[in-house]
């Protein structure tokens, strides 16, 4: 809630166009994931997990400006 809200929020928040936001437990990037989707924000994901082809597709999306948050 914490990161979306800094980002998404009113007020205070400044909204920036592209936001690369890195996750070292896997624990916290699951449930950020899950909350991204459930709030429907548009965004990609790369992990260590993701294919080579996954992650130039992710990465594309988000320089190209498809998606907001990687």
């Amino acid at each position: 809630k914490n990161i979306i809200s800094r980002y998404e929020g009113s007020g205070k928040a400044r909204k920036q166009d592209h936001i690369c936001i890195f996750i070292s437990s896997y624990l916290d990037f699951v449930q950020v994931r899950a909350r991204f989707q459930e709030m429907e924000l548009s965004h990609a994901v790369v992990s260590e997990y993701c294919s080579h082809e996954e992650v130039s597709a992710s990465r594309t999306r988000f320089f190209s400006g498809h998606v907001r948050y990687l």
